[in-house]
């Protein structure tokens, strides 16, 4: 209890927040994680059982050999973010960040889900891309487009092959905008990458990391480093941060709750 305290006490008075979540943050809605002690969703279900592995698949040689069935892995996301429901977490993240007088969000999920919750795409850099953004697979051209679609085809159920959308361009198969392995063809979202940048070059009063191993450095003065994760090894990431070993739901409810006991003085 003292930690959170302690936390809310440095977010209450922050001027410049930054917050970067991951993983932990998102599989609170029931998002999978891509790595977990399984590793690389080699048991996600439903393609564990019909013998795919979505990480020997869902990539951009993948597209390549299979289009089908890499788009197949990345339908069956798509259709499962989409229909994730937000935790209190969510909300919670919109509120810190609109009361802080300078605040940025840093996320490597690819899922939009604090889109949904309302945090601006001013104030946030999603660093690995968005299943919701797609781009070419032969790269034809430089540039991405939206499809907001849950359902942007028929997906076999037996075989979880889908048929990709088509490039508007060519008219060959595209690909979600995100990071996949071995990736030269991923189109980084370079506007967000320049946010971020000229948000951390100066110094930020608190970093509030929720649910990610994301190594961070900083061009100045170090701040104060919050750390959410139930795993306590994470904490190790930071030197002496306020750590907090709680799921994100929970840590986030339990802030914004000691920020207002606080305010009340």
């Amino acid at each position: 209890m003292e930690t959170l305290f302690a936390a809310a006490d440095a977010i209450r008075k922050a001027r410049r927040l930054l917050v970067v979540t991951g993983a932990g943050m998102s599989a609170e809605s029931g998002i999978p994680t891509y790595r977990d002690k399984q590793g690389l969703w080699t048991r996600l279900e439903p393609f564990a059982s019909r013998g795919i592995e979505p990480a020997k698949v869902a990539h951009q040689d993948g597209y390549e050999r299979d289009a089908s069935q890499a788009w197949g892995v990345h339908e069956w996301l798509r259709r499962t973010m989409a229909a994730a429901p937000l935790h209190r977490g969510y909300g919670v993240v919109t509120r810190l960040l609109a009361r802080a007088p300078e605040a940025f969000l840093l996320t490597p999920n690819v899922d939009e889900l604090h889109r949904r919750a309302g945090v601006p795409s001013v104030a946030m850099w999603e660093r690995y891309g968005s299943l919701f953004q797609l781009q070419c697979v032969r790269g034809c051209r430089k540039g991405t487009w939206r499809d907001d679609r849950a359902e942007t085809t028929t997906l076999d159920p037996e075989t979880l092959r889908a048929t990709p959308p088509g490039c508007p361009f060519c008219a060959g198969p595209s690909r979600p905008a995100v990071q996949l392995d071995n990736d030269e063809l991923f189109e980084q979202d370079a506007v967000g990458g320049e946010r971020y940048q000229r948000f951390v070059a100066t110094p930020v009063d608190v970093c509030l990391v929720i649910g990610t191993t994301l190594w961070l450095t900083w061009p100045d003065r170090a701040p104060t480093v919050i750390t959410v994760n139930l795993d306590p090894v994470t904490h190790d990431n930071y030197a002496a941060p306020l750590a907090l070993t709680m799921g994100a739901e929970h840590a986030l409810v339990g802030l914004e709750w000691a920020i207002a006991e606080l305010s009340r003085g």
